[in-house]
């Protein structure tokens, strides 16, 4: 994952990139904070979000994710393009997650993608 900094040279191997991605995100017996990382990285690779998006809902809508996996998915989310607003109720809903970083992250896709600001207070995001 390290070496998809530049995300731009991908080209032709884009497509390729995001099936690797999708299966190691999907593969829960890998460790959660490669799944975590994948997620964010996921949302880069892929940035209209045709196949990153539904993965990423699914993590986030999972209870039973590990937390972090849960968060590199919203990390994920925040870095698709604003054209991702089939995510946007599913994120209204994580600014009342008991997860701090959760909350924030999710404000920060929210206002991305609305191209505002989430209609909430900041000391519940940040509590």
């Amino acid at each position: 994952l390290g070496y998809l900094g530049d995300t731009d040279s991908l080209g032709s191997q884009r497509k390729q990139v995001v099936r690797v991605l999708v299966k190691a995100l999907r593969d829960e017996d890998e460790f959660p904070i490669v799944r975590c990382r994948t997620a964010g990285v996921l949302g880069r690779v892929d940035p209209e979000g045709k196949q990153a998006i539904p993965i990423l809902l699914e993590i986030i809508r999972d209870k039973k994710q590990n937390k972090y996996v849960r968060v590199g998915a919203v990390q994920g989310l925040a870095a698709i393009d604003p054209a991702a607003k089939e995510a946007v109720p599913i994120l209204k809903k994580m600014l009342q997650h008991k997860n701090k970083k959760i909350r924030k992250l999710a404000a920060q896709a929210l206002k991305k993608i609305e191209n505002e600001e989430p209609v909430v207070e900041e000391e519940h995001i940040n509590q």
